[in-house]
């Protein structure tokens, strides 16, 4: 049987580049809230969803935040982030992925979602501002859910929605560029193909065996890999 592909999309190292963005907007965030940031320094982002990196930072500072302060760190994060999108620098598009990204939707409509530890409007926001909107049809956000494989899981079960499939029928695939979309891909039982277009480490990232590892997210070799992973 050749199952569908249904594809869970990270995005920032994955899709765009946020030029700070969101280290900006959550430190403000925190300044805003607690009147101290302190929590951000030497804290990496990547994989991680946004109340993780909330609590993570919250604990660094000495806080256990319960989940109506973390909300209003939510909120205050999300309307820095909105404001720094509109007002201030804008995404860098990683090209090659958002060519191949446009050809997928073309080729397999509304099987493109998003996976990631953003916002869900945060998220959105992002894509669009690198010409990617109205291309992805559902998702797991990090407003979702804390951890990763838990939000990916949210995404897929949206997904087999949407496609009108069971688990059985389709080849769930996360595209990422952490070692953590690679450890919640296989938390989920989804194949995982991983980009070294982040920040994380080429050799950590090629050490979790993903089902492809890619320079770049090229479009030839993700249909090459697809067209026998569908059939495995």
């Amino acid at each position: 049987m050749t199952r569908t592909p249904l594809f869970l999309f990270d995005i920032d190292g994955t899709l765009l580049h946020g030029e700070g963005a969101g280290r900006r907007a959550m430190r403000q965030a925190f300044l805003d809230l607690f009147g101290d940031a302190s929590g951000f320094e030497g804290l990496g982002f990547g994989g991680l969803t946004d109340r993780r990196i909330i609590r993570s930072a919250a604990a660094a500072q000495g806080l256990t935040l319960d989940e109506p302060t973390i909300a209003r760190t939510l909120v205050a994060y999300r309307d820095h982030m909105a404001h720094d999108c509109t007002f201030g620098p804008r995404f860098t598009p990683i090209a090659a992925a958002c060519e191949t990204t446009r050809a997928l939707a073309t080729l397999y409509p509304r099987a493109l979602g998003l996976g990631t530890g953003n916002m869900a409007d945060i998220a959105h926001l992002k894509v669009a501002h690198v010409g990617l909107a109205g291309l992805f049809h559902f998702g797991g956000y990090g407003d979702d859910a804390e951890d990763r494989a838990e939000m990916l899981g949210i995404g897929l079960a949206r997904g087999l929605e949407i496609l009108t499939q069971t688990r059985e029928a389709v080849l769930p695939v996360v595209i990422g560029d952490t070692v953590r979309d690679v450890e919640a891909a296989r938390a989920i039982g989804a194949t995982v193909v991983a980009v070294a277009t982040g920040f994380e480490d080429p050799a950590a990232l090629r050490a979790t065996e993903p089902d492809l590892y890619l320079e770049v997210l090229e479009l030839d070799a993700l249909l090459d890999w697809l067209y026998h992973a569908s059939r495995g």
